[in-house]
């Protein structure tokens, strides 16, 4: 099934999707911070960090919107620890009316301002947001035993589900979900428990990527991904951060489809403009150095 984004990623020119949200946070958002319950004030911070920096992807990070709810809602903070179930946390809070409203709330408008930009929603993969949902419910990890059982990663693909399912209107193009730097999906059978997203996915004909920044799950099991974002061997390539840096070595892949990359909140702006200008050549690609595994 071919998706509104795979086509726009046929095109011919590479896209840069920039997570700015940092770097942006820092430099516009004040002491205040990034207004995440806020929609009004969002969409005027997010057009101005995307008219500095004009990400080809415009991204929405759910996982940072359910912290800002947490935070500025100390009772369903509360409410994820009242069972003890290894699941409930995440089961909690994604059925949460709240959290729902707050994605639609700032899906609308950044749709609205942009319709030709594919719009992701962000968001960690089963496996790594039921382990998170759970430590910040019992203030404590969760059990490593647990936190790798296929039962419960499976289990928490089908509320992840549910919850995707809300946005069916939203003028969703893809769907990323994030591993950690240290842990995620390693074969085509770890993959397989997503399937629950991925079946929702493909219903509203929505792409489905994954975030590998480890470089954890080999290309040759990748089947039912349409874009794999890892550090190496994919055609979606993952920037290092060092890369926005002043005297940063490492630069994208040459010949990559796709430039993936979260700006550092220190950066330079002067550097940014310049490696910017790096992703965007449109010849001189064979130039760009290989980035480190």
């Amino acid at each position: 099934m071919q998706t509104a984004f795979m086509n726009r990623l046929a095109g011919g020119e590479p896209l840069v999707w920039l997570d700015f949200y940092d770097y942006a946070g820092a430099k516009l958002a004040g002491a205040a911070g990034i207004p995440w319950l806020d929609e009004a004030a969002f969409a005027a911070f997010h057009g101005k960090a995307q008219g500095l920096l004009g990400s080809d992807v415009i991204t929405v990070p759910v996982a940072r919107i359910a912290e800002a709810l947490l935070r500025a809602n100390p009772a369903l903070s509360s409410a994820l620890g009242e069972k003890k179930r290894p699941a409930y946390p995440l089961r909690r809070l994604l059925e949460d009316a709240g959290l729902r409203q707050a994605v639609s709330a700032l899906l609308g408008p950044l749709r609205a301002a942009d319709g030709e930009r594919p719009l992701a929603l962000v968001l960690p993969s089963p496996r790594q947001w039921l382990a998170a949902a759970y430590a910040v419910a019992h203030g404590e990890p969760m059990a490593a035993e647990v936190a790798s059982d296929p039962d419960e990663i499976d289990g928490a693909a089908v509320y992840v589900a549910n919850f995707l399912g809300e946005f069916a209107t939203a003028g969703v193009d893809l769907v990323l979900l994030c591993e950690s730097p240290d842990d995620g999906a390693r074969s085509g059978e770890d993959l397989a428990l997503y399937e629950s997203v991925f079946k929702t996915c493909r219903h509203f004909r929505w792409a489905i990527g994954l975030l590998d920044p480890a470089g954890l799950l080999p290309v040759h099991e990748a089947g039912a991904l349409d874009v794999l974002i890892a550090p190496a061997g994919s055609r979606e390539a993952r920037v290092p951060e060092v890369f926005w840096m002043a005297g940063g070595e490492a630069l994208a892949p040459a010949n990559a489809r796709l430039y993936q990359g979260v700006i550092p909140a220190d950066a330079v702006p002067e550097t940014v403009l310049d490696r910017l200008a790096v992703l965007r050549r449109r010849e001189g690609q064979a130039e760009l150095a290989e980035v480190s595994a």
